[in-house]
């Protein structure tokens, strides 16, 4: 058995940061490169979409959108949900995000993914492009007024928008912290720390096993409905997949349960399974607010035992998926920023992190 511990400060912005998981290679490699707050300050905000085209404002028609309202107050409201450092996911106030439809055409989509997911990116002086991180073509406003896609070389002026503040947003879908009052910060005179810590924490336990055995994420790019949803992925339709989970929680291999997680959680988090995902960096963000100031993030992996699994989406190596953990650590560190304020204003970044092995 290998084990790993990475100890994490957690330093979660009050003023409204807060503390998702496909691995995005080329999608994280969109969102680097020097911080640009013009870019980050819009995350958990509310803007009009502008075309600088032809000067109009973009809004909803069926389900497409199209740049021709002259007057802002005729404006689809949009709120700039953050799916990581620059990147974002633009959900408008009838609950669909802006999505790519095909190589040239741009749709309303219900759920949010890969093809609702843009890079920000500054051009000038409030001046911005919004680029697909699906497939790198720039939303440009074509000549009869519609949202199209073009290439970077072909898309010119017709690609640039500017964000106006508005209100009459909808909230992206996420679970409320579910504790109010203003949490101590900052530290002693000496530099030290006040706060309790969680010296044994499990917070990328799903990645244990191969990562089929226990489901859920403490974080997804594309939200809590990815993150705490889908049970039936890995325990099938009515639980009885959940072998390993039948057998801790009755000492036979049969059974069910229910696999409803968000937005209801009928079946799962609970206190009596283990093999859901029990850490979601909302609930962490509450435990911040209680005081919490230092987590032991414990990173481990048993080959033998992850063998026994039928089915796995990484390797029982165990220092490759140690890695694969740390590096989802280090990803959530970052999501951590996008939800606030960036890198710049966060310093180090939210979660500042250190690791220890032992094997």
């Amino acid at each position: 058995m290998a084990l790993a511990a990475a100890v994490i400060a957690l330093a979660v912005e009050a003023s409204g940061g807060s503390p998702r998981a496909a691995e995005p290679g080329a999608v994280e490699s969109a969102s680097r490169g020097a911080p640009d707050r013009g870019v980050y300050r819009l995350a958990n905000r509310c803007f009009a979409l502008r075309s600088l085209t032809n000067r109009r404002f973009v809004a909803a028609e069926g389900d497409r959108y199209r740049a021709d309202r002259r007057r802002e107050r005729g404006a689809t409201p949009f709120f700039m949900e953050p799916s990581a450092l620059g990147l974002y996911l633009p959900y408008d106030d009838g609950g669909r995000l802006l999505a790519v439809e095909d190589r040239n055409r741009v749709a309303r989509a219900e759920a949010p993914g890969a093809r609702t997911e843009w890079a920000l990116a500054r051009a000038g002086k409030r001046r911005f492009m919004l680029t697909s991180t699906g497939n790198g073509r720039r939303l440009a406003a074509a000549a009869s007024g519609d949202l199209v896609l073009r290439g970077a070389a072909g898309a010119g002026r017709r690609a640039l928008f500017s964000f106006k503040r508005r209100s009459g947003c909808r909230r992206f879908p996420e679970a409320k912290v579910g504790a109010r009052g203003r949490p101590f910060g900052g530290t002693r005179r000496d530099g030290s720390v006040v706060g309790f810590a969680d010296i044994h924490l499990h917070i990328t336990a799903d990645m244990r096993a191969g990562g089929r055995v226990l489901h859920g994420e403490a974080f997804d790019r594309f939200g809590i409905s990815h993150a705490l949803g889908f049970d039936e992925r890995d325990h099938g339709p009515d639980g009885s997949a959940d072998i390993t989970g039948n057998l801790l929680r009755t000492g036979l291999p049969f059974g069910a349960h229910d696999i409803h997680g968000w937005p209801s959680f009928a079946g799962w988090p609970t206190y009596d399974t283990n093999t859901h995902q029990q850490v979601y960096y909302r609930w962490l963000k509450r435990a911040w607010k209680a005081g919490e100031r230092l987590v032991v993030a414990q990173t481990i992996e048993d080959e033998p035992l992850c063998r026994l699994e039928p089915r796995r989406s990484h390797s029982c190596d165990e220092t490759a998926t140690i890695k694969l953990e740390i590096r989802r650590l280090r990803r959530l560190q970052r999501y951590v920023d996008a939800q606030s304020v960036g890198p710049a204003a966060a310093g180090s970044g939210s979660c500042a992190a250190r690791r220890r092995r032992a094997g």
